[in-house]
């Protein structure tokens, strides 16, 4: 008697945890694809992940912190991930290697830093900061991944940039109006600039 109980429990366990596994999961954030298109690199719960866009198998953590790790951007080699950390305080840049590894922080300023992409060769990265011109106003910069002094590209507002496929340009969005204003026209309104790479 008490044999089938327990093989009971475990039929009831094992159906229970099968229902449990199906349910998605919610709250994950900024997806990025390598560049082979197989591995999905995304933000959740406060750390960084990767996982097989085919599913199979489980998500592998890149990161571990107390504090938020978010905005996550594949390297073009599909080697490394730059994110954005608040573990020293502000946003600052870090890249970790996508196979696991201690992150290394690329960017040291108390104004937020949030990656936008990385340039074509692999050797830069596009970022969004408001270390110039203080909480109201937001440019976009550009550093070595090895670190250095950043290089401010644009001066009139600039979030959300992208390289051109020979690196020469950025195409990137500037606008002040909130996302959560629903129907809005009107000159805040964001639109698309570009502007070479060398400053503009």
């Amino acid at each position: 008697r008490r044999m089938r109980y327990l093989i009971g429990l475990c039929v009831f366990l094992a159906l229970a945890a099968g229902q449990a596994a199906a349910k998605p999961t919610l709250g994950l954030r900024y997806p990025t694809l390598t560049p082979d298109g197989k591995k999905v690199v995304f933000g959740y719960r406060g750390d960084i992940w990767v996982s097989s866009v085919d599913g199979k198998g489980n998500a592998r953590r890149l990161t571990i912190h107390e504090e938020q790790d978010t905005v996550p951007r594949v390297s073009p080699d599909g080697k490394h991930v730059a994110f954005a950390s608040k573990r020293n305080g502000g946003y600052d840049i870090f890249i970790v290697p996508i196979d696991g590894g201690m992150p290394k922080q690329i960017t040291f300023h108390s104004a937020f830093a949030v990656p936008s992409a990385w340039s074509p060769d692999g050797k830069k990265l596009l970022f969004a900061s408001n270390r110039d011109m203080g909480m109201g106003r937001i440019d976009l910069y550009e550093i070595d991944v090895k670190g250095g002094t950043p290089r401010r590209i644009t001066f009139d507002g600039g979030t959300e940039g992208s390289y051109s496929p020979d690196g020469k340009s950025i195409v990137y969005t500037r606008g002040f109006v909130t996302i959560y204003w629903d129907n809005y026209k009107g000159s805040a309104n964001h639109d698309l600039y570009m502007v070479p790479t060398v400053g503009g």
